[in-house]
């Protein structure tokens, strides 16, 4: 399959009036921030593998991970 232009998600939904709230908050109105976070190529690669197998999203990994962090030093599990 030749890579084509992504599809917005106002094709599905028709106009943005239509589309469900989580589509159309962004993460600051969502009360998230932003963390540029880097890891290298063997390393990201593992995450994806892993997020594929989970069936979960990479962000709900790194959060779980930042909460084990936080858990590690006596911090509350706030992620």
């Amino acid at each position: 399959m030749a890579a084509g232009k992504r599809k917005s998600v106002l094709g599905v939904f028709g106009d943005k009036k239509n589309l469900p709230q989580q589509v159309i908050q962004t993460p600051a109105e969502s009360g998230l921030k932003g963390v540029l976070f880097r890891l290298n190529e063997p390393a990201k690669k593992q995450l994806d593998i892993m997020a594929a197998e989970l069936d979960r999203r990479k962000q709900d990994l790194l959060c779980e991970a930042v909460n084990d962090l936080f858990q590690k030093y006596n911090k509350e599990r706030i992620a």
